[in-house]
């Protein structure tokens, strides 16, 4: 039965590992640096856009979070 715990901390670790991986991307490929180029002075649809990629840093954060909880509940799992 210990067996089973221990299958599923590493099974929580590797999805916490594959979420932080995601989160990371989210945040550098498609989120913040992009709305750091468009700048303080936009138009109508480039504040649209700004806003886009604000909501992908958002997610970026979130799944680093929810991914490194995961890990520190896998590891200290039975």
């Amino acid at each position: 039965m210990a067996m089973e715990y221990n299958l599923l901390g590493k099974h929580l670790v590797t999805i916490g590992l594959v979420s932080d991986i995601v989160g990371v991307f989210f945040l550098f490929r498609v989120g913040s640096w992009r709305a750091a180029l468009i700048g303080k002075w936009a138009n109508a649809n480039q504040a649209e856009e700004k806003a886009k990629y604000n909501r992908w840093d958002k997610w970026g954060v979130g799944l680093l979070v929810f991914g490194f909880s995961l890990q520190i509940v896998g590891n200290y799992s039975p």
